[in-house]
């Protein structure tokens, strides 16, 4: 639907500003922000994280950069 679309550009536009931040390409921050806890998070519709936008989704993945086991 329409909301997988809006958390697929949030978390891409989050990487890209991730990738910019710590000089990294926009595939590897993808791949960290996926690993990380944020990434259940965005598709969690009821935190709906997803919808704040991707400076919220980078700044919660700075809190929590790994899931913690």
């Amino acid at each position: 639907g329409l909301g997988d679309v809006y958390k697929r550009q949030a978390l891409t536009m989050a990487a890209q500003m991730l990738a910019a931040e710590q000089g990294i390409s926009g595939i590897d921050a993808l791949k960290k922000l996926i690993k990380s806890p944020v990434y259940d998070a965005i598709y969690d519709l009821e935190t709906g994280m997803w919808r704040e936008g991707p400076s919220s989704i980078l700044e919660a993945y700075k809190q929590r950069p790994e899931k913690e086991f």
